[in-house]
């Protein structure tokens, strides 16, 4: 391992800020380039990012496993925010109850066969080899996105230029002047709290678990493999009945307390398998109705203070929450 496990609070502090920095630079961009063309750059400058650690892993550089997680962290969070932005200003309040299931479904099966892949992977090519891989994937999305943006988003009409800190301004007295967007920033806030937390424990188990940096990497592949399958069965068989017999508001209740029950278990027989099970636990729930209800929420907001206010509460609040709860 390039760290030893108390070199992981830190990297969840790193990253946590990385994220809440560069998620204020899209706030402003939302209005003038609309959704999918910021999804467009964003893919591109996280492709570039890959490749800039991958060079400086190949260096070996000082500090570049360190330096390799919290880009991706803030990749990843960028990629969640703005891809997910992009999607619901797709659908309607009606067409999202029975499209974004199957976008959560092809988002499953996407995570069960990357993540068996990254096993054999990891193993063939080498762990930092993949991120050359993830950069390829990135870049090849573009076009998708220029043909989601043609066929199904209505045109983006540009707002008049505004500065920076004026349209940040905007942006958080949106956020706080619309009841249903407070309500769901709280929510988001306190998930992405615990799952922050639920991901220190299981990466500081699995660190004193695996020796190596192959073993690690196959174990969060086949996690990352066989929670997905599980998803995916859930979503095709149980998702859609769940949100239809509890409603919207309510399904965003079932998550939390769910994952409230099991981590109540687990504090009480504290193991390497109590901390996959919670988090495991957490990751299916929020995948297969999570995250379509919260999506199934939101579709009244309109588009570009709906991407605003993602950015800034999934990607300047909540990661500001737990940085604080990283220097806890």
């Amino acid at each position: 391992m390039a760290y030893p496990k108390t070199k992981i609070r830190k990297a969840f502090l790193s990253s946590a800020i990385a994220l809440s920095a560069a998620s204020l630079a899209p706030v402003p961009l939302a209005s003038r380039l609309g959704a999918a063309r910021l999804l467009r750059v964003v893919l591109l400058v996280c492709a570039v990012a890959l490749l800039g650690v991958r060079a400086l892993v190949a260096a070996g550089a000082p500090g570049a496993p360190f330096v390799l997680y919290v880009v991706i962290e803030a990749a990843s969070g960028l990629l969640l925010i703005h891809g997910w932005a992009v999607v619901s200003q797709a659908t309607t309040a009606r067409s999202a109850k029975r499209l974004l299931p199957v976008v959560g479904a092809g988002a499953t099966l996407a995570w069960t066969f990357v993540g068996l892949l990254v096993v054999p992977l990891a193993h063939v090519l080498g762990t930092p080899s993949l991120l050359i891989l993830g950069a390829v994937v990135l870049v090849a999305l573009v076009p998708l996105v220029s043909v989601i943006r043609a066929h199904d988003l209505a045109p983006h009409a540009p707002a008049k230029r505004a500065g920076t800190l004026a349209e940040w301004k905007k942006s958080l007295a949106y956020l706080r002047a619309v009841p249903l967007l407070r309500v769901m920033a709280s929510l988001s806030i306190l998930a992405l709290v615990t799952e922050q937390v639920m991901d220190y424990v299981l990466m500081t188990a699995a660190h004193e678990r695996y020796a190596t940096e192959a073993s690690c990497a196959s174990f969060f592949g086949r996690y990352s493999g066989i929670t997905s399958a599980v998803t995916l069965a859930f979503l095709l068989l149980a998702s859609s009945r769940i949100m239809l017999a509890l409603g919207t508001s309510r399904t965003l209740l079932l998550t939390p307390l769910t994952t409230v029950g099991v981590a109540a278990v687990a504090a009480i027989a504290p193991s390497f398998a109590a901390a996959v099970t919670l988090r495991s636990v957490d990751r299916i729930l929020k995948q297969s109705i999570w995250s379509s209800a919260s999506e199934q929420t939101q579709t009244p907001i309109p588009p570009v203070e709906r991407v605003q206010s993602r950015a800034l509460v999934r990607g300047v609040l909540a990661p500001g929450a737990y940085a604080l709860t990283a220097g806890i």
